[in-house]
């Protein structure tokens, strides 16, 4: 902790540089945009034009056929490098009592 003389003869506490020295060493990781639209797609079983609720990749909207973008409706997210990742705390079998 540092102390700092101000214009009026006050002391008062510089904790700020000590706080961002401690994180000089940390790497930040690289993070990409990705662009996120709501889309619009014709249901197949009813025929109607149906639009998802949240907005959505471009690769997760490739499961509607016909899917469209709708306009004024693009988010960027930030998301990790890594494509895919396998979380082993995610699985299926996760909170399932074990077999002996």
């Amino acid at each position: 902790m540092l102390l700092r003389i101000g214009r009026r003869g006050i002391a008062s506490r510089c904790v700020g540089a000590a706080v961002n020295a401690s994180f000089r060493g940390v790497v930040q990781r690289a993070m990409k945009l990705v662009e996120c639209w709501r889309w619009r797609f014709r249901d197949p079983a009813s025929g109607r034009v149906c639009r998802t609720m949240y907005p959505i990749s471009e690769q997760e909207a490739r499961k509607f056929p016909q899917a469209e973008r709708v306009p004024g409706t693009l988010i960027l997210r930030e998301v990790d490098e890594v494509e895919e990742l396998d979380f082993a705390d995610t699985l299926p079998s996760v909170g399932l009592p074990l077999t002996k």
